[in-house]
């Protein structure tokens, strides 16, 4: 089995008077080869696992962080366009026989990200709410491009105890696609 990744990315901050804008950009690759012979012996005929996968993303993020002393808003979005390629061959030993698979899968798609929250401190700053809502929607499926089925809330609440400790409490929802192994599968139907 060989396996290789890399990322790669950039980040600019731009501070204007009353805030600052932060634009990311970035890739990562992940290629997942594997190959497998029965009893080890490299022939054709043994071959009983040929494996290619690969996953690319190519991800922009920007978001305008702005406020007074004691509050704090954000505000961004996200865009992603992410590939995966799949090149598989497979033996499956049944209990009398042998069976293969055999599948090449390609996905092509765009992701898509919305998000705000507003930040607020207490009591000399020891005590900090947040509350947050985003969507993420994409373009694998048409049930998947309605930005409105995919609302995320957030909040949370923390207390600072002592200057370096602080007790928290968080919840919201979280939304998110199968692995691409999953979206990609394909077999004989």
């Amino acid at each position: 089995q060989k396996q290789w990744n890399y990322t790669i990315g950039a980040n600019y901050k731009y501070f204007s008077d009353k805030g600052f804008h932060t634009f990311v950009l970035s890739r990562n690759h992940l290629n997942n080869n594997a190959v497998k012979y029965s009893d080890n012996i490299e022939i054709e005929e043994n071959l009983v696992l040929d494996y290619l996968s690969e996953e690319i993303e190519n991800k922009f993020r920007y978001e305008y962080e702005f406020g007074h002393t004691n509050s704090e808003i954000q505000i961004g979005l996200g865009v992603e366009q992410s590939s995966y390629i799949n090149d598989t061959y497979k033996q499956v030993l049944n209990e009398d026989s042998i069976s293969q698979d055999n599948y090449n899968s390609e996905l092509n798609f765009l992701k898509f990200s919305l998000f705000s929250q507003l930040t607020n401190q207490f009591l000399n700053e020891r005590v900090v709410t947040s509350l947050g809502i985003r969507t993420d929607f994409n373009t694998y499926s048409k049930i998947h491009m309605n930005p409105l089925s995919q609302v995320a809330p957030r909040f949370s609440i923390g207390y600072y105890l002592t200057p370096s400790l602080k007790y928290s409490f968080n919840m919201g929802l979280y939304y998110q696609l199968p692995p691409y192994t999953v979206l990609g599968y394909r077999d004989e139907n």
